[in-house]
């Protein structure tokens, strides 16, 4: 907790100075090195959280830490995210706390299910990745109806994903883009979304 939100901490700050696409560039930036070298620097694929001391201040708790904290951010929105977190501080001023106790204020907090995203993704090692297998496009007015099949990839992870936020962006021919902020769960998801861009 303490680590990983002061690390997620200076993405935000990030976005508060120069805005929203320098802070989603210092995200990608934190992502694309725990992907490709937290493992390397830390000597294997481990979890955030309940590793050995001779890993607290290791990639993995720190920048692994951060992308898990702008994950939870999507998926709950920023007035939920934010707002649980003030309140996570204020009733635990001054104490220990555990993940689990911050996972369950979270899912307190939220619609949603926080413990899908927060226990693979804290409590166990590895990754997960999304690709697109295939998707169709129909005319729908003056709208198209964009029907996406995604696939979950695992890299060193025991089990699939649920409930991860993802954002779907379509894009037309002169470059003009609109984003679907969407949620997938499993190996296997099928997404629908309608875009009046023509893609």
């Amino acid at each position: 907790i303490n680590e990983g939100m002061a690390s997620y901490s200076e993405s935000l700050f990030i976005e508060w100075i120069e805005g929203e696409e320098a802070y989603l560039d210092y995200v990608r930036d934190n992502r694309k090195e725990v992907l490709t070298s937290a493992h390397e620097s830390d000597g294997g694929f481990f979890p955030v959280s309940g590793i050995g001391t001779e890993l607290t201040y290791g990639d993995h708790v720190y920048d692994k830490g951060a992308d898990v904290a702008h994950n939870l951010r999507l998926l709950l929105g920023d007035d939920v995210f934010f707002t649980a977190l003030d309140s996570f501080l204020e009733e635990n001023a001054f104490s220990s706390v555990t993940s689990e106790q911050f996972r369950d204020h979270l899912d307190n907090a939220s619609i949603e299910d926080v413990s899908a995203l927060f226990n693979p993704m804290i409590f166990n090692p590895g990754f997960m990745e999304f690709s697109i297998d295939d998707f169709t496009i129909v005319q729908s007015g003056d709208d198209q109806e964009i029907s996406i099949d995604l696939r979950q990839k695992l890299r060193y992870a025991p089990d699939y994903y649920s409930s991860v936020p993802l954002v779907i962006t379509t894009m037309d021919i002169l470059g003009n883009t609109e984003d679907f902020p969407v949620v997938a769960n499993g190996q296997y998801s099928t997404i629908t979304i309608t875009t009046s861009l023509e893609t």
